[in-house]
């Protein structure tokens, strides 16, 4: 998985490609703790390519909303793909999380 970090004003976006697996889990941990160190309002995981989420990513997840909430920091996770919305209806998060389709979308609502 490859990870891009960037800031738009108080905003943190978090480019994820390829599979949200156990093994990526461990950096992407690592980048959005070193992210959210930088006192910043929100926190966006851009999920557009994102093709496959396993249960430690879905943990991963989790714990990301939990941190930022813990925070006081927005969250949102952006471009959810037909296959990530549905492993997000099966395990009932659907409700857990706030999406959004477009990254400008999501970016405007938290500048």
């Amino acid at each position: 998985m490859t990870v891009e970090v960037q800031r738009n004003g108080n905003v943190i976006v978090v480019q994820l490609a390829g599979e949200l697996s156990k093994e990526a889990c461990g950096q992407l941990q690592t980048t959005i703790s070193s992210a959210l160190s930088e006192d910043r309002a929100a926190l966006v995981l851009d999920m557009s390519q994102i093709g496959f989420i396993d249960s430690k990513g879905l943990e991963l997840l989790l714990w990301a909303r939990d941190t930022c909430r813990v925070s006081m920091v927005q969250f949102r996770l952006v471009g959810l793909g037909a296959h990530c919305r549905k492993i997000l209806e099966v395990t009932r998060l659907t409700q857990e999380f706030h999406c959004a389709d477009e990254l400008s979308e999501a970016v405007q609502t938290l500048v």
